[in-house]
Parts: structure tokens; sequence; C-alpha cells
């Protein structure tokens, strides 16, 4: 039996109560890495964007509004797909290869306002590789004209030769990487100055020609589409950019034509005609100029006696 005079003495461990408030700080911490890992994101998106995304993303961030209508550019009927999110797994060359194009989107460039928007990205990423006093761009009705200019500060070629130089080579092929965005047909063009050729058995129609081809090679190589190329030409010196003289190592260049759909039908209608008529034209030609050759075949005696 308990007694009623005895004492009973309960005694609380603190370390219990310690124990209940321990994790607090892990609270606390894990909303400062959060907050963290916003200040990041926010510098880093400032960071890969031109100065007009820049003022966007401040605007936002001010009123929670764009202050430039997008549907303009990303609506359905423009044939655009919106880029899609970095797959995981990729190496560190695709993935600066994606924050290069982030701003681009896959499609055809095809309007006016797309085409000057694709004009001002153009520009912006020439900027950032400094080549923008070595590459011109402007929008024409059938697309967009991009000139890759030889200059007295950098050759694009050395004086009669078809091999790129290592400051246009470099320039070509970043210029290049933001074409796998561009479905677009393409064309592209050499151009010489009017200085002729040493070899006498050469003209500037060959070197322009094989200019163009060393060009679509080094384009291709960094990431322009083979099938979106619709031509390859040499014009040697018969569209100086300086007329008047024709000897500026500005008329030696390289351009690239990115055409709109329209223009493409256009050239493709060029050279298509009626191919199952004239294709029958040329058989029957052919088939007459035989006939022809046959009769007028020398004859020897021993054939003739037989």
């Amino acid at each position: 039996m308990i007694d009623k005079n005895s004492h009973i003495i309960i005694k609380k461990s603190r370390y219990e109560e310690h124990e209940e408030h321990s994790s607090a700080w892990k609270l606390a911490f894990a909303d400062l890495m959060v907050s963290l890992m916003c200040v990041f994101l926010v510098l880093w998106a400032l960071e890969i964007s031109d100065d007009e995304e820049k003022e966007q993303i401040i605007q936002y961030f001010r009123t929670g509004e764009l202050s430039v209508k997008q549907t303009s550019i990303y609506s359905d009927n423009n044939n655009f797909v919106i880029s899609p999110i970095p797959a995981t797994g990729k190496d560190n060359k695709t993935e600066i290869d994606d924050l290069i194009n982030t701003a681009l989107v896959q499609g055809e460039y095809n309007t006016q306002e797309q085409l000057q928007f694709l004009m001002a990205k153009l520009d912006n990423f020439a900027e950032s590789i400094n080549a923008g006093n070595n590459i011109f761009i402007e929008v024409i009705p059938d697309g967009l004209r991009i000139v890759l200019a030889d200059s007295d500060e950098h050759k694009m070629f050395a004086s009669g030769s078809v091999q790129l130089t290592p400051f246009y080579e470099d320039l070509l092929l970043e210029f290049a990487s933001i074409f796998n965005k561009i479905e677009n047909g393409v064309v592209i063009t050499g151009h010489t100055d009017a200085a002729l050729y040493k070899d006498s058995s050469i003209s500037n129609w060959e070197l322009s020609s094989q200019r163009a081809n060393v060009a679509r090679k080094t384009m291709e190589v960094g990431g322009l589409k083979q099938e979106n190329i619709k031509q390859v030409v040499g014009l040697a010196d018969t569209k100086p950019l300086d007329s008047v003289n024709k000897f500026n190592s500005i008329n030696r260049r390289v351009e690239v034509m990115v055409l709109t759909r329209q223009a493409v039908a256009k050239m493709d209608n060029i050279y298509k005609g009626d191919n199952d008529s004239l294709y029958s034209k040329i058989v029957k030609h052919k088939n007459e100029s035989a006939q022809i050759a046959l009769k007028n075949e020398p004859v020897t005696r021993f054939t003739e006696m037989n």
C-alpha cells in the first residue's frame, strides 16, 4: 500500500524539450536556399537576354504584365512551334547551343514582321560573337539578305584561294549554328572583285563558285541543314557592292539569302515547267538525232560489198 503521506516526484527531461524545437533551423535554411535559387534564376535570365528582353523582364516584375504582345510571332497560323525545354542527359555543347537559340522558334519566317524579328536576333548574335562589322543583314521582299563581306582588316580568302581564313571559318561556324532552327530555303552566292585570276585557265566564275561551295560546306558543319539549301551560285564580279571601285575588298564576299516560302515556290517554278512534256520532246529529239547519225555514218568498201 502506498503511504498517503508519501510524495511522488516526476522528473521531466530537458533533452526532450530541446528535441521538440531542434528542426526549426532546417526550415529557415530551406527558405533561404529557395530564395537564393530564385535570385540565381533571375540573374541567369538577365545574363542570356538582350537589352529588349531585359526591359521586358524588369517590366514584368514591376507590373506583372509583359509590355510586348507575343501572339503576333508565336501564333498558330504562322506554323511556329515553341522551343521545347532541353531534355536531361545532354552534353555541355548541346546545352550551350540550346541557350544561344532560346530566343528563336523552330519554323519558317515568311512575313515582313517575322523577318524583322529574325534580323534583330541575327544582328544581336553577330554582335555577341564580335562579328558585327563583318556581317550585314537586311530584309528584302523575298526574305532576308545576309552579307558576309571581306575587309582590309579581315580577309575572307587569301588572294586567288578558296581556303577560308581562320577568322571567317570560325565566324561561319558560329553564325550557322542558329540555322538549325530556321526552316526557310537558303541560297548561297559567291562574289569576287574585278581583279583577274592569275591562272588564265581559271576565271572569277570558277573562283566565286568554289568559294560559295566552301562557305556551304562550312555552314553545313555549323548547323545549316542540307535539305534547306536550294542553290549555290558563283556570280564572279557581276554584282559588286561598290560599283564605282570594283576592286574594293567589300566586293569579295559570300551572301546567304534566307528565302520565304513564296520565293522558293517562284524559284521552283522557273526550273519545273512542264517536265513531262519536256521529257517527251527530249526523247523524240534524241531518237531523231540517232537516226540521222546512222544515215551519215561512214561506210567502208567491205561494208558496201556486203
